[in-house]
């Protein structure tokens, strides 16, 4: 029985004991920003520093981004947990 992946006319590879589909993301073009595009990118860039690093940082280096906001959160949540849950 075929999946409606293969129906379609996809393919797999085998990855150890798992079947991976073959599929290939098209290339993404470079693309210009327009003039309010550029506006809003040199305003964040000189108003919110903060903000303009994150989204930088999210856009080069998903995963990088991924495991920061994790931190964040854990060093939160265990202020939090320390401040209300512990302290007298």
């Amino acid at each position: 029985m075929k999946s409606i992946f293969e129906e379609m006319g996809g393919t797999y590879r085998w990855e150890g004991d798992y079947r991976i589909p073959n599929i290939e993301f098209p290339k993404q073009e470079e693309y210009q920003l327009g003039k309010y595009g550029r506006l809003h990118w040199r305003f964040l860039k000189e108003h919110h520093p903060a903000r303009y690093s994150h989204l930088i940082l999210k856009a080069a280096n998903q995963m990088e981004w991924v495991r920061r906001m994790n931190n964040i959160h854990n060093r939160a949540e265990e202020i939090i947990i320390h401040e209300l849950v512990y302290e007298v």
